[in-house]
């Protein structure tokens, strides 16, 4: 909230004043961007840049990586978590680069082939708006992959 004053003279010097508080109410939701995904070297890792909007002051992100398909684990067919949800906060116009180690699960279906992860990031501004963004990531079996 801010107080705004407005005084006028008139010509001979006769002066009004009047004040009014505003109110500004941020409701944009903080589209996260998400740059730079690929895995490292040795396999263990996602990296991933997230980025946050100059509009806002800081962006609160919460990750969770998964795989895109259902997989064969334990004879069963489901969806995997790949890694450990976390967050990371961000200033304004930054980006933050991740590491997302993977787990046990994940490095096993790695080394056993080609693998689609999911990475889904939700933002939130300190206005509380939040707004999601879900990229697939296609690791080739021997290489480090590449976003879809």
């Amino acid at each position: 909230e801010k107080t705004v004053t407005v005084t006028a003279t008139d010509q001979i010097g006769r002066a009004s004043s009047s004040s009014v508080v505003v109110r500004v109410i941020d409701d944009k939701s903080p589209t996260p961007r998400i740059t730079s995904v690929k895995l490292n070297k040795q396999r263990t890792a996602l990296l991933a840049s997230l980025g946050c909007p100059a509009s806002e002051v800081s962006c609160k992100f919460r990750y969770s990586l998964t795989t895109a398909k259902k997989v064969r684990v334990g004879g069963k067919l489901k969806i995997v978590t790949l890694a450990k949800t976390a967050t990371v906060t961000t200033a304004g116009g930054r980006t933050s680069k991740l590491s997302i180690k993977l787990n046990k699960t994940a490095r096993a279906l790695l080394a056993k082939g080609a693998l689609q992860m999911k990475l889904r990031v939700k933002a939130t501004d300190a206005a509380q708006n939040t707004a999601e963004k879900t990229i697939v990531y296609k690791a080739k079996q021997g290489s480090t992959g590449r976003t879809k």
